[in-house]
């Protein structure tokens, strides 16, 4: 049951992209400063995608209407760039749900280690509880 919930969880988690808490990251010890680093590169990462680079800035520059060829190459060249800014912006937020996803699954593969312990010790003593105490031992 409780791998269920672990489970669960841990898709929800994944499916609404977030990142994880500080305080759970320093609590399972998977890295604070890591962490940390991880989120200012993703912030960085976006902040400069989102304002565009300036080699895909768009121009307001008017084109010269008498010179048709240079005019249509050069609006096809503003529609490249312009494609070529929209797929890196989206391969940045790709890199961005990557290291979310792996660090939720750092925090998830400690959880699964602990909760695996944790049962394995309390079926031990329930187990040398029930053969050795209740029963009399082993004859």
């Amino acid at each position: 049951m409780v791998s269920v919930i672990i489970m669960f969880i841990h898709q929800r988690l994944l499916s609404y992209n977030s990142l994880p808490p500080d305080w759970l990251v320093a609590l399972l010890r998977t890295g604070r400063q890591r962490n940390k680093a991880i989120r200012r590169s993703a912030d960085n990462l976006l902040d400069r995608n989102s304002a565009h680079l300036p080699l895909f800035a768009p121009r307001n520059s008017r084109l010269d209407a008498t010179d048709t060829d240079r005019s249509e190459t050069a609006i096809d060249l503003h529609r490249c760039l312009e494609l070529l800014n929209e797929v890196n912006h989206q391969l940045a937020e790709q890199k961005v749900t990557q290291r979310n996803e792996l660090m939720w699954r750092r925090i998830f593969d400690k959880v699964d280690l602990t909760a695996g312990a944790i049962f394995l010790v309390l079926n031990c003593s329930v187990t040398f509880y029930a053969f050795f105490w209740v029963a009399g031992g082993l004859y």
